[in-house]
């Protein structure tokens, strides 16, 4: 079945047909499933009631270069994964085969963040002496280089990047915001994000590169207009990358329903402890990554059940 067969059987009412159909997709590494494709799973995977698991594997188990311990984990896009160590390592993964593709170099301490745009070949990523690198995937070079290792505060304590890889947004992890043009390594904006709190997470709005919507602590959210400079709270956004998050906890990964916090599944066979996981917008595949430089590729058969 093709995207097109699976996007008709979504409007007509077949929504299980259209779920498998789009999953067995997205395992293909030929393919990489466009933002509309991705979208409507996730909205099969919000409309479809999570009745539990039919059954999850460990995929592939990786090893990180030197076996530095793995801070930092993303999907790509399609058949590509990105890791970040200890020691700057940032490295390409295919998920059909579980081999190094390749790695991006530069990077001299601990990556901090990773950051991919969802419709365009382009990352982010961030190390503890702050600097800032963004990537074209499609050619594994470096376009722009930021160094802000002279600065006293650090502005990239959280990344976010848009859709198209054209802007970002980070904050030092406290009450300050920065706005970003990423083909240019310009700063075209600093917020005060005092009235709002520090942030834990952010996210680019999708009908516009000016906004954002910035997660607290306690689970609420804010969007912040960066052409205004105004905050306010709002529900949570409909943009999430998943439905459900991935906690570490010593050697295991606990897949959490985000609003009651009911425990969904646990990820469990890693030696050492976890330090960071990921989850695909498909919702069908998990990475995690743990201090002793392994990787593991989950698997996960979501039982959905529809109306």
């Amino acid at each position: 079945m093709s995207i097109d067969d699976a996007l008709a059987a979504f409007r007509d009412g077949r929504h299980r047909e259209a779920h498998d159909a789009l999953l067995t997709l997205q395992r293909d590494p030929a393919l990489r499933l466009d933002a509309a494709a991705l979208a409507l799973l996730r909205d099969l995977n919000r409309v479809g009631r999570r009745a539990g698991v039919r059954r999850h594997r460990c995929l592939h188990r990786l090893c990180s270069r030197d076996d530095a311990p793995v801070v930092a984990l993303r999907f790509a896009g399609g058949d590509t994964a990105l890791s970040g160590t200890t020691r700057g390592a940032l490295e390409v993964w295919s998920l059909s085969t579980g081999a190094r593709s390749g790695e991006l170099p530069g990077h001299r301490g601990r990556i901090s963040a990773i950051a991919v745009a969802s419709a365009a070949p382009v990352v982010v990523s961030v190390d503890e002496r702050r600097h800032l690198r963004v990537w074209d995937l499609s050619t594994r070079q470096c376009r722009v280089h930021l160094d802000h290792s002279d600065y006293d505060d650090d502005v990239f304590k959280l990344m976010t990047v848009s859709h198209d890889g054209a802007r970002g947004f980070s904050t030092d992890g406290i009450a300050q915001g920065y706005h970003w043009d990423l083909e240019r390594g310009w700063l075209l904006g600093h917020f005060d994000l005092v009235t709002s709190g520090a942030p834990v997470q952010a996210l680019f709005t999708p009908e516009s590169r000016g906004a954002v919507y910035l997660e607290h602590q306690d689970g609420s959210w804010a969007r912040l207009d960066m052409a205004t400079d105004h905050i306010e709270a709002t529900a949570t956004p409909a943009v999430l990358d998943s439905t459900y998050r991935a906690e570490v906890v010593d050697e295991r990964v606990i897949l959490r329903d985000p609003l009651p916090g009911d425990e969904l599944l646990v990820l469990d066979g890693h030696q050492e402890p976890v330090l960071s996981a990921a989850i695909a917008p498909s919702e069908v595949m998990v990475l995690s990554g743990d201090a002793g430089g392994e990787i593991r590729v989950w698997e996960v058969d979501w039982e959905l059940e529809f109306d």
